[in-house]
C-alpha cells in the first residue's frame, strides 16, 4: 500500500470515528452508530502501526542508545 491509499484510509476511519461521536451525542443516543467508533479506531491503529513498520524497514527510523 503507498501512502495515499492509507491516508484515504485514514480519512474514512476518522470519519467513522466522528459519525458514531456525533450521533451518540446530537442524534438523541443513536445506539445503531456505536460499533463505527470501535471500527475506526481498530482501523487507525492498524494502519498508523503499518505505517511505522514501513518506514523502519526503509530504515527512517533509527535506534536511539
Amino acid at each position: 500500500m503507498d501512502r495515499q491509499c492509507t491516508d484515504i484510509m485514514k480519512g474514512f476511519a476518522i470519519l467513522c470515528i466522528v459519525m458514531c461521536h456525533m450521533m451518540g451525542t446530537f442524534g438523541g443516543g443513536i445506539v445503531y452508530f456505536t460499533p463505527l467508533g470501535g471500527i475506526g479506531v481498530s482501523i487507525f491503529l492498524i494502519l498508523s502501526a503499518y505505517g511505522l513498520n514501513e518506514s523502519w524497514r526503509r530504515g527512517v527510523l533509527q535506534m536511539v542508545s
